[in-house]
Order: structure tokens, then sequence, then C-alpha cells
């Protein structure tokens, strides 16, 4: 008589456990018994194509703008070189100048410095929209210190998936 008060017992457990999972599950995945989409679902599923378009548009712009990078670097070298002479020049004018003019030589200096230096975050920032594959196409194209800079700005994941790919020799030398 026991075991049968305990088997019994335990069955009507089991169903009012299984009907409230159900029950919860109702309220949280109504989609899942009706087979229809939720408004919130549909939502960030709207949400998530656009986000992976926008990714694809960045990821096709970063690759049009590097390759037009490419073919227009050595003129965008030399015109940088060509006004770091001449900030360097206007240094050299200003440390020439009376000592009232320390502030004018320093302000000078400071932009002579910065002027072709590129955006490491931003940059950083584009690769790691990429899937690995796409980005390293990208980096394999630019020298060991570029791509150091950049690796240091992304995520370790993304970072060490990049380095994966490239070519074990290539990646010994960006590590050290």
């Amino acid at each position: 008589m026991k075991n049968i008060i305990v088997i019994i017992g335990g069955s009507i457990a089991s169903f009012l456990l299984l009907l409230i999972l159900g029950l919860g599950l109702l309220s949280m995945k109504p989609e899942l018994f009706t087979g229809h989409k939720s408004a919130d679902t549909k939502a960030a599923e709207m949400n998530k194509t656009r986000a992976d378009s926008l990714k694809q548009a960045q990821s096709d712009s970063l690759l049009a703008a590097a390759a037009d990078s490419t073919a227009s670097s050595s003129a965008a070298k030399d015109s940088t070189l060509a006004s770091q002479q001449v900030q360097k020049a206007r240094v050299s004018e200003l440390q020439a100048a009376p000592a009232s003019a320390p502030a004018a030589v320093n302000a000078v200096q400071t932009r002579a410095d910065s002027v072709g230096r590129p955006d490491w975050k931003s940059t950083a920032k584009l690769i790691e929209a990429m899937s690995a594959e796409e980005a390293t196409k990208i980096l394999k194209q630019m020298s060991d210190e570029e791509v150091k800079q950049i690796l240091a700005k992304l995520k370790k994941r993304q970072a060490g998936k990049i380095l994966a790919i490239f070519e074990p020799d290539r990646a010994v030398k960006i590590l050290r």
C-alpha cells in the first residue's frame, strides 16, 4: 500500500513539475508552442539582419579602401613626408627665435610628431567587426609594426584567431 502511495505521489509531483516548466516556457517563448514568432523575436531577427548587412558593408568598404590606399599609398607617403619637413622647418625657425616663444615651439613640435600617424583604435574596431579570415587578408598586406599596433588594440580572443591564420614565421615576428 505504501509503495502505491509513493508511486502515485511521485507521479503527481512529476506531472506538476512538468506542467510548471511547460507554463514557464510558454510564457517565455510562445513561438515554440504556436509556431508564430513574437514581435520581440521578429525585431531581434531584423536587428541581427541589419547588423550582419552593416558588418558586410563595413568590411566591403574597408577592403575597397585598402585597395585604394595601396594604390595611393606612395603619393600619401610623399605628401606626409613633405608636410613633416615643413613642420620641422617651422620648428627650427621657432627655435632660432627669441626665448619668449617656447610654447609655440612645443605646439608646432606636437603637430609635427602627430602628422601621418594612423588612428590605431578606430582601425582596430573595424578589424574587430570582421571575421578573422577577412581581417587576416587585410593585415597580411600591412607591415609587422602596423599589425602589432592593431592587434594590441583588439580583444585577445580575436587577436589570437587572426594570429592563428598568419604563417607561423610571421606570427612569431609580430609577437616579438
